[in-house]
């Protein structure tokens, strides 16, 4: 069921019936969520209506992004907006800014999305709004989502094996000492030991000469890479050890690189996590350097209504996360849980602190109820969880049955799915399989249930469930932050849980009426085994009461009104003593909640009015746009057991390690530093992997254990040395495309193109040669060149890398993105203008400036307008002749008028002669531009003209320069002149050609703007 839940914003004149109005789309809404009814983060468009006028859907806007935020965004072409809720869960929500757009050209509109995702999302690389789907989407049948990509793979795809490079270099230094000892000895007699050295040298030179070749072919089969912003190629390896920091893809399409720094991602990094999102599709491992690390992914082949982006704000959420664990689970045994009208059970959802109303905490919800409804055959359902049942069922029975089990608990975890292995001064991290996280039915002393694991996980990774592959993918990410100890500053936990006094005030009756039910009264109303059990809780509650020292009763209520929480609480107490009153609480609330909870039935307890109650205590302020469900509500069908389980998501990795002293087969458990590390011999790279999910489902297993089972796996295991679309699972109709990364072809876009991209071909000659005359060592040059109705183009001068954008929005922000690159540190960026009039232009570097405020790099922007299309050595001489700016005369001053916005202005025209002998002079155009509501008083003016003078003076300026270019300089000291000077417009002109020079006056920033 849908709530339409409208913020009334009246944006437009003449909307008196706009809530009418935004109501008509709630149809349009609906079938947005029909068609997604979890989640994804897009915007949306609908068809126009008869009068032009359009719905724009923002689903799931990032949580800092308000309501009033999004008004803001474009109120000249938003109508009313609108936040529907849909309903994920009993009381859970995610909530979609819906606005009606006024009508726009389709130029407009495009130029619209641009600019919302660079607001939005951080940038407009490759922006789209989806077309609004007219029926529900379909299930996933057509994609594969089940990789298996091992270390051992990601290794021979991206490092060449370094040690055979050292270790044919020392065969080669012995086969030299060896050669020379042979020669040293010829003619002394000693024949023997002569021809001995020379034959022992001769076979370790052939051994060198076999380890050079290997690594050579290595070397040479390494997969090259290039980033977003150039066509230059390298391999993974060169781009970790030269501290290369972006977005880089493989030159054969199939791999997606992210390569960020150790520590605390840079302000950059929220442009390049969306870069990444959008190319690739499903996550593969991580390969990590001393300082730097290379997240590694397949590129995109899904659409994303079946496989969405993975969303910025949930990446770098978890990058902040500095729990060693993450948790989510349904609480089935909680003492108050279960039915509460004859056929519905309740149960408490726990979730951590930092998952608590976010995208990852959802869909651990979601498919929490996957797997426990799916392995029951689907005897289990729950409310407002309308998930479509799969072709069959994991089990010919529900498990219950399947495995002859009385309790059974549905668990995912990250028991030996990621794993890490040292290769030289590389550690490549790998996950066993993407479709699904490790099944986990606590089976480890049970048989059946043991082998109903691997069975269940096999089932769920084979679907390719679009949810349980985003879950999969965040746990990697988690694991990868942590292990290589990534952070960001971004605070994690939106949201502490307590605990309602509600389950404390039933907690106490509770503790009290199963202290004083009569034990005849146990034994008459329960079988024989569970009133065994029930009778020794009773008893255990009498020893704890007795025992002195303080009452332990509201240690008691806390541990069983939240056990988690009370369990939490304690270990960060510190408390290390373990037969301590505190820690034997927490044991038994543990031990004795089915006890207690068999014994509520006997207590006059209405389980429907505690939920209520629950669900109110438990209702938080809307912080954001998603909101988790409090409480979980089921109907089981059949005979179904008691259930427990959920997420437990650890963040270590099971280490590994190759170890040249051991043979093919043979495999060593190390301890360092209190972590157990498998070593195994270099033979057996490329299927050591296959032993990690044996050895590590099992918790507290010994080492000779670990090492037997490793062992026993390995003998069982095939190298796997598939070829890179293989293990990528590509086919004809699912690959990548030429293009490169997400296309229109991934998304069902309304129509117009719009975002900006990226082009492998190179400039043309004529643009080459232009970007070359105005590129300089100091100075990073861009040209801008407009395609008439065809967007624009952009040459980067350092990388010779052309981008492209259908409008000026995404062409601001491809041009910020070149220019924000670490890559290039150049502090100052030159804009050259094709096509643009110096009006325009200078609209576009004004907002250039605005966007790069606050960020930590901010350049110096110079720019020149080639309305003429000047030749390029004509435009290099004209920026770069050298003039006596000493010797300028002022000519004329005019008096002081309004421009045409209404501020006042005057005019100054100064001529500098050439510092070349039979050069001609320059004529430079001055004209101040005073704050809006400023008058030209004499006193300004006349400080004005002698700033101008002192200003010329090379002595006085920053950076002297002889150049043309100089006036940039210039106009920095003028504008110091006093704080009403808002603009200063220079014209150069030099044998009647013009260059403009505009300097905008910002608190705290000096741009500059030539053009």
């Amino acid at each position: 069921m849908h709530r339409f839940l409208s913020l009334t914003l009246l944006l437009a004149a003449g909307l008196s019936s706009a809530h009418a109005s935004i109501q008509s789309w709630q149809p349009e809404w609906q079938a947005f969520r029909a068609a997604y009814p979890y989640h994804i983060q897009v915007i949306a468009l609908s068809k126009p209506n008869a009068q032009g006028n359009r719905l724009l859907i923002i689903s799931e806007p990032p949580p800092g992004l308000k309501p009033d935020d999004i008004a803001r965004l474009a109120p000249e072409s938003f109508g009313e907006i609108a936040v529907p809720r849909h309903r994920i869960g009993y009381d859970g929500w995610v909530q979609d800014a819906v606005i009606e757009l006024n009508p726009l050209p389709d130029r407009q509109l495009a130029a619209l999305i641009d600019d919302l995702h660079t607001k939005i999302f951080g940038t407009a690389y490759k922006a789209m709004a989806v077309s609004i789907p007219s029926s529900p989407r379909s299930v996933n049948r057509d994609f594969n989502f089940d990789l298996h990509v091992s270390a051992g793979t990601l290794k021979r795809w991206l490092l060449p094996d370094v040690s055979q490079l050292w270790e044919g270099c020392a065969h080669l230094v012995a086969a030299a000492l060896l050669a020379l000892y042979g020669i040293r000895l010829f003619g002394s007699g000693r024949r023997k030991r002569h021809a001995f050295a020379l034959l022992a040298g001769f076979a370790v030179a052939h051994t060198a000469y076999g380890s050079l070749t290997s690594y050579a072919r290595a070397r040479r089969d390494a997969i090259p890479f290039k980033s977003t912003f150039s066509n230059e190629s390298r391999t993974a390896a060169s781009l970790l050890s030269t501290h290369s920091h972006g977005v880089f893809y493989s030159k054969t399409p199939g791999l997606v690189l992210w390569i960020l720094p150790k520590g605390e991602l840079s302000k950059s990094a929220r442009a390049e996590v969306r870069r990444f999102a959008l190319d690739s599709d499903i996550i593969l491992g991580s390969v990590g350097s001393p300082s730097s690390v290379a997240i590694v992914a397949r590129e995109r082949v899904a659409p994303i209504d079946i496989l969405p982006p993975l969303r910025t704000e949930t990446i770098l959420q978890l990058a902040s996360v500095q729990a060693s664990g993450l948790a989510q689970s349904y609480e089935r045994t909680h003492v108050f849980a279960g039915k509460f009208d004859g056929m519905h059970d309740w149960a408490p959802i726990y979730l951590s602190d930092e998952l608590i109303d976010t995208e990852y905490g959802s869909l651990l919800n979601i498919t929490d109820q996957l797997l426990k409804s799916w392995s029951m055959s689907g005897r289990v359902r729950y409310v407002n969880f309308p998930y479509p049942d799969p072709n069959q069922f994991p089990f010919p029975k529900p498990l219950l049955i399947y495995a002859n089990a009385r309790m059974i608990t549905f668990n995912w975890n990250t028991k030996g799915a990621g794993y890490s292995s040292q290769f030289g001064p590389f550690d490549v991290f790998a996950w066993t399989r993407t479709g699904a996280l490790p099944v986990d039915y606590l089976g480890s002393h049970d048989a059946r249930l043991h082998a109903a694991e691997d069975t269940g996980y096999n089932y769920f990774a084979t679907l390719s469930d679009p949810n349980l592959v985003r879950v999969v993918q965040y746990a990697e990410l988690y694991q990868i932050f942590r292990h290589y100890r990534i952070s960001t500053s971004q605070e994690a936990v939106t949201y502490h849980a307590a605990t309602p006094e509600v389950l404390r005030t039933q907690a106490r009756f509770l503790i009290e009426r199963f202290a004083a039910v009569p034990d005849s009264r146990i034994e008459q109303s329960f079988n024989n085994d569970l009133a065994r059990e029930v009778l020794a809780c009773k008893n255990q509650l009498a020893g704890l009461q007795n025992a002195g020292g303080p009452d332990p009763t509201e240690n008691l209520v806390s541990a069983l009104a939240a056990p988690r929480a009370y369990h939490k609480q304690l270990i960060q107490s510190g408390v290390a003593n373990q037969n301590s009153l505190t820690w034997k609480v927490a044991r038994y609330a543990a031990d004795c909640q089915l006890s207690l909870s068999a014994v509520s039935s006997l207590a006059p307890l209405n389980r429907l009015q505690i939920m209520k109650a629950y669900v109110a205590a438990s209702d938080r302020p809307a912080t954001g746009w998603i909101h988790t469900p409090s409480i979980v509500i089921s109907r089981p069908y059949g005979e179904v057991a008691a259930t427990t389980g959920g997420h437990n998501l650890n963040s270590a990795a099971t280490l590994l390690r190759p170890s040249a002293r051991l043979s093919a087969g043979e495999v060593k458990v190390v301890e360092e530093s209190g972590n157990r590390i498998l070593e195994f011999s270099p033979e057996d790279t490329d299927r050591i992997h296959q032993s990690v999910r044996s050895v590590a489902r099992e918790d507290d297993i010994s080492a000779a254990d670990f090492e037997s089972k490793a062992r026993a796996s390995l003998a069982a295991a095939k190298p796997d040395v598939r070829p890179l679309a293989d293990s990528l699972n590509f086919t004809a109709s699912h690959r990548p495309s030429l293009q490169r990364g997400f296309e229109p072809e991934h998304a069902p876009a309304y129509a117009e193109k719009a975002g900006w991209w990226t082009d492998d071909a190179n400039p043309s000659g004529s643009q080459a040669r232009l970007v070359e005359a105005l590129n300089s060592p100091t100075r990073h040059t861009i040209v801008i060149e407009r395609n008439g109705n065809d967007g624009y183009a952009i040459f980067d001068g350092p990388r010779h890398q052309i981008l492209h954008a259908s409008t000026k929005p995404g062409t601001v922000d491809a041009v910020l993105a070149l220019v924000g690159d670490e890559n290039v540190p150049a502090a100052s960026v030159h804009l050259h203008f094709r096509g643009f009039d110096p009006r325009e232009a200078k609209g576009f570097v004004q907002t250039a400036k605005l966007q790069v405020e606050g960020n930590i790099k901010r350049p110096e922007f110079t720019a020149t307008v080639d309305q003429e299309e000047f030749d390029p050595a004509y435009l290099k001489a004209f920026l770069e002749e050298r003039y006596s700016f000493r010797q300028v005369e002022i000519q004329e001053v005019s008096e002081p008028f309004l421009t045409p916005e209404g501020q006042t202005a005057v005019d100054i025209k100064a001529r500098v002669p050439s510092a070349v002998p039979n050069k001609p002079s320059v004529t430079v155009r001055i004209r101040v531009t005073l704050k809006a509501g400023i008058e030209m008083t004499a006193e300004l003016m006349k400080s004005i003209a002698a700033a101008i003078k002192t200003a010329f003076d090379l002595h006085a300026l920053a950076a002297p320069d002889d150049s043309v270019l100089m006036t940039a300089t210039f106009a920095r000291s003028l504008a110091k002149v006093d704080s009403r000077i808002e603009i200063i417009d220079l014209k150069v002109t030099k044998e009647g050609k013009d260059l403009h020079f505009v300097l905008n006056r910002q608190p705290g920033q000096q741009t500059i703007f030539a053009g």
